[in-house]
């Protein structure tokens, strides 16, 4: 899980987290519970599940007669990282034909938007498949 996050530029507890959410039983748990378990501070705990929470990975639940927030790993996580990930491409074809425009024969910005172009296609297609 430390590879995914950081993939995301996300800090190392981030991982922590994440990692636990996917094999603790019951599914949905508590900030506290989450804190307990891998002897994180309060914050981390809290920063880690607020911005997976903002990605779409992790879901917020309540329970009726209880007022803590609990978290699990979204239904659509997965689909919800990759598609980030097709947007990030984007973004990076976006930079170089910004570039492109003040220079349009620079050759590492050419290439940089071929790959990125290239990247782009490939992954949409496996997604469309």
């Amino acid at each position: 899980m430390e590879v995914f996050c950081t993939d995301f530029g996300l800090a190392p507890s981030f991982s922590k987290v994440l990692g636990w959410l996917l094999i603790c039983n019951p599914e949905e748990q508590p900030a506290e519970d989450i804190q307990k378990a891998l002897h994180l501070s309060v914050g981390s705990v809290n920063a880690a599940v607020n911005v997976l929470s903002q990605i779409g990975i992790v879901r917020r639940v309540t329970f009726p007669g209880d007022r803590r927030h609990y978290y699990s790993i979204a239904a659509d996580a997965w689909q919800t990282a990759f598609k980030a990930r097709l947007l990030s491409l984007q973004r990076a074809r976006d930079l170089a034909k910004k570039g492109l425009a003040f220079d349009p024969t620079n050759k590492r910005l050419i290439e940089m938007e071929a790959f990125y172009a290239w990247a782009q296609t490939t992954f949409e297609k496996v997604i469309r498949s």
